[in-house]
């Protein structure tokens, strides 16, 4: 074994319920596994019913479109994408024991995911001026 591997597991506390520290590896790993698995049905059921509604309502998919603001949405998919970044950065940060670069990714993942959301509420505030949203006493009105 080499030095990196058994620091680890020295490391790992051995969890009540199990005989040993390979059990509860494979415990682990067959959670991760089976955690996968859900995610791929969910998605997976998910992506069916968006392509069937899709082929079956092609002219509303296509109306509805007309009204999407694109720029709204690259914009959020950068800052999603940079406050996932930030994140990992000080996820590594915080492993190395560095508290000012893991503060400050902290607070900038915290700022990306504020701009997320004000971005999102101005996004919701322009489809329900525009009256594309269902809402009691909300006439829906589709050109």
């Amino acid at each position: 074994m080499s030095p990196t591997s058994s620091d680890s597991t020295a490391r790992q506390a051995l969890r009540e319920q199990f005989v040993h520290l390979e059990q509860q590896r494979e415990a682990d790993t067959l959670g991760m596994w089976i955690f996968l698995a859900t995610e791929v049905l969910l998605f997976g059921a998910l992506l069916a019913c968006y392509t069937v509604y899709r082929l079956a309502f092609a002219a509303a998919f296509e109306a509805a479109s007309a009204h999407m603001h694109l720029w709204l949405g690259t914009l959020n998919t950068v800052l999603l994408m940079t406050s996932s970044l930030t994140m990992a950065l000080g996820v590594l940060a915080a492993r190395a024991r560095a508290r000012g670069t893991t503060l400050l990714m902290l607070v900038l993942t915290i700022g990306l995911g504020a701009a997320f959301l004000g971005i999102k509420f101005y996004e919701w505030y322009l489809e329900y001026s525009e009256r594309l949203v269902p809402l009691p006493g909300l006439e829906f009105t589709f050109e």
